[in-house]
């Protein structure tokens, strides 16, 4: 019973975080109230926070006590890392893999041509930005994080944490229908003509709106 109260505890620092991700892309309601130069700071503020709190809450889901799950296969070949007293099946190492491998790489290279103020302080676009990643999905840092979830959710067997993905996927989703609402206010025909190109989350898919 201790444990399901934890994890139902850890799950709710994803409500503030949430509320703080949307109103941190708010950029022309901030606008209208503070005005442009305290808005900058706010909008600063409210993604730093959001970026950290979310970071933090996949991080302790995929921690957290909780039961484990193993691949019927090859179960019983697994390596211990004796510090913590974890157990992770070798299966689960190669499954996990790619995973984890093309999560961090879409993030990272998302990362890279955003630039650290556009990426983890949300400040405001100054262009729509269709190179790299970009031109492959509109989301790219969303999607990877999804990769990279379901791939640390194999790794450490947390299957809590893996049952939880469908809504991760949800909020995803939630997060970067509103981001486009504002980038179309501000790039109108340029971002719509670049929708109709990329696709939102999955490569070759076009009609996800």
């Amino acid at each position: 019973l201790k444990m399901y109260i934890i994890f139902f505890i850890w799950l709710l620092m994803a409500i503030p975080a949430g509320i703080l991700h949307f109103r941190s892309v708010e950029y022309e309601k901030l606008e209208k109230k503070h005005g442009k130069a305290k808005a900058a700071g706010i909008n600063k503020l409210y993604g730093s926070v959001s970026a950290d709190l979310e970071m933090l809450f996949l991080i302790g889901l995929w921690v957290l006590p909780q039961p484990g799950f193993r691949i019927p296969v090859f179960s019983n070949w697994f390596f211990e890392i004796p510090i913590v007293h974890l157990e992770i099946p070798y299966l689960h190492l190669i499954v996990s893999l790619p995973f984890v491998l093309i999560g961090g790489w879409l993030i990272i290279s998302a990362y890279r041509l955003m630039g650290k103020e556009l990426s983890a302080e949300h400040k405001k676009p100054e262009k729509v930005i269709t190179e790299g990643v970009f031109s492959i999905v509109r989301h790219p840092q969303n999607l990877g994080g999804a990769i990279l979830h379901i791939g640390m959710c194999i790794v450490l067997s947390a299957w809590y944490a893996l049952l939880f993905t469908p809504v991760f996927l949800i909020f995803d989703y939630l997060v970067a229908r509103k981001e486009e609402k504002e980038l179309l206010k501000f790039f109108d025909k340029e971002y719509e003509e670049y929708r109709k190109k990329v696709p939102m989350f999955i490569p070759g898919f076009r009609k996800q709106d």
